[in-house]
């Protein structure tokens, strides 16, 4: 921009005075008020283009930075992705290592299930067992009651028989000594 506005006040001037050699004074003024308004125009452009360049450069710089932030942000969603199908991994591991410890306690719980049908069973054939031996053990009772009964009464009558003997032992004996004396 600098070299694009000199020429043009140069031209400009050097137009003005090839045309006329002679430069009235009020046309000279007004070259110049021209040349100090261009003048004034091009210091201010050429604060502007610093102001312009100094901006460019600060977004440039905020740019490289958000660069920085973006490529930083991408490596850590990357490593979030990463973590996600490691962990998504894992999880799927412990969705199957589940599925395999419910496959396995079902299994156990139908062994478990099988297992007690067969106590039960067990339990139920001991049972039987137990209520044949009460019934064999009460038929027993039964006949033992009946048996010392009858023992009770052989062994009276045996008893009742020798106390008998004795008497008449006894008696003949009494009589057989006051006989003889």
């Amino acid at each position: 921009m600098k070299k694009s506005i000199i020429p043009a006040s140069v031209v400009l001037i050097s137009l003005v005075l090839t045309q006329s050699s002679c430069v009235t004074s009020k046309k000279y003024n007004e070259l110049d008020g021209s040349k100090n308004r261009l003048n004034e125009n091009f210091k201010r452009s050429q604060i502007e283009v610093r102001d312009l360049r100094a901006k460019t450069l600060t977004l440039s710089e905020e740019l490289i930075a958000q660069e920085n932030k973006y490529r930083s942000y991408f490596v850590e969603i990357g490593n979030i992705r990463n973590n996600y199908k490691k962990d998504s991994l894992k999880v799927l591991s412990l969705f199957k290592d589940v599925d395999l410890k419910v496959e396995e306690f079902k299994a156990y719980k139908v062994e478990t299930q099988q297992k007690i049908e067969g106590y039960e069973t067990q339990v139920t054939s001991l049972n039987t067992h137990i209520k044949k031996q009460e019934k064999t053990i009460k038929v027993l009772t039964n006949r033992i009651v009946k048996e010392r009964k009858v023992y009770a009464n052989q062994k009276r009558e045996i008893i009742n028989r020798y106390e008998r003997k004795i008497k008449t032992l006894n008696a003949a004996s009494v009589r057989s000594s006051s006989n003889g004396i």
